[in-house]
């Protein structure tokens, strides 16, 4: 965008108190895009009856694995946000927690 929209985006988000997610925040919201664009993936998958070439699935069930993914990614953050918000963390101690990857 040009430098005078920036700028008013930027003086409208600081006087309505809206910030970007950073560091361990933003990391977790571009993991649960990540997983639910794989989710959008996989269900086209589904609908379409191609799955592992013969209607069926092999394995752990990729569906299910991903939709649980998801699930835990929420759970991070709202755990995260709970903390900072009740004063058991800082956002400095909170950005230095990190999600770790759930072996499926």
């Amino acid at each position: 965008m040009g430098q005078i929209t920036d700028a008013k985006i930027d003086a409208w988000q600081q006087a309505s108190g809206i910030s970007e997610a950073t560091e361990s925040r933003a990391k977790t919201l571009e993991d649960m895009s990540q997983a639910a664009f794989e989710l959008i993936k996989i269900v086209e998958l589904e609908r379409s009856g191609i799955r592992d070439g013969d209607g069926h699935w092999y394995g752990s069930d990729p569906l299910h694995a991903t939709v649980r993914k998801i699930t835990e990614l929420q759970d991070f953050l709202e755990q995260r946000e709970w903390a900072v918000s009740n004063g058991h963390m800082t956002e400095v101690e909170a950005n230095a927690v990190k999600f770790t990857e759930i072996q499926f």
